[in-house]
Formats: structure tokens, C-alpha cells, sequence
């Protein structure tokens, strides 16, 4: 198995960061709404309903397309050792994503000094970004 994960074509960090910046513009405009809206009044309330709304984004497509719109443009998508991604694996990458943030960026981070570019939400649900062929 060490061998096929050498030969994985890698998404580079700018790859990543550039389709996680897409997906951010594409969802910002909800979260807006969500904290402006009535349910807004209730900081606690509308972070749940936002997280509800970004994890099924997310997980929705990594699961379908096997990527998130940012990054199908940027052309890398998800990627595991045995080609399956399962619910369980997307939604414990939704939560690696915000336990990484929630750590001041370092588990994002990780991927710059990682051979495998993995950040800790793709080490949590072992996945990797690859490039798409």
C-alpha cells in the first residue's frame, strides 16, 4: 500500500487554499443571512444552523463528486487509500476542518511539512487531496 500512496499526485497547498477560498465565497453570502436573519439574535443558534448548512455542503459533494466546487476548479478532489469515501469518513473530515481552525490554523498548516500534504482533517478521516488526471 506504501507504494500506491507514493505515487499519488499530491494537491499543492495553493491548489488547496485557493478552492477552500472558493468554497468560502460561495457560502459566505448564507452565513450572512443565517447571522442577519432572526435566527441571528442567537450567536449560538445561528453558528449551529450555519455549521449544519457548511457541513452538508461540504459533505454532500465530497461525497457525490468527490470534491467541493473550489475545489473541482481547481481540479483536485478526495481521495483514499481504498477509493471509498464513506458518510462516517466526510463527516469526520467536516469535523477535523473545524478542529484544525479551532487550533489557530495549525492543523491546515500540517500539510506544508507533511510528506503526503495531509491536513489533520485528512489524517483523521485518512483521505488525501490529490490532483485530478
Amino acid at each position: 500500500m506504501e507504494g500506491v500512496l507514493q505515487k499519488m499526485n499530491y494537491a499543492s497547498p495553493w491548489q488547496r487554499l485557493l478552492g477552500w477560498l472558493i468554497d468560502f465565497i460561495i457560502t459566505f453570502p448564507i452565513a450572512w443571512i443565517i447571522h442577519k436573519s432572526s435566527i441571528g439574535r442567537s450567536t449560538v443558534l445561528s453558528q449551529m444552523v450555519y455549521m449544519l448548512f457548511e457541513g452538508s455542503y461540504y459533505v454532500a459533494f465530497w461525497l457525490i463528486k468527490g470534491a467541493s466546487p473550489g475545489m473541482m476548479l481547481m481540479k483536485i478532489s478526495l481521495s483514499t487509500e481504498n477509493r471509498a469515501l464513506t458518510l462516517w469518513r466526510a463527516i469526520l473530515r467536516y469535523v477535523g476542518l473545524n478542529v484544525s481552525i479551532f487550533c489557530l490554523g495549525l492543523g491546515a498548516l500540517w500539510m506544508l511539512w507533511d510528506k503526503r500534504r495531509q491536513t489533520w482533517q485528512d489524517k483523521m478521516a485518512r483521505t488525501f487531496v490529490v490532483k485530478r488526471t
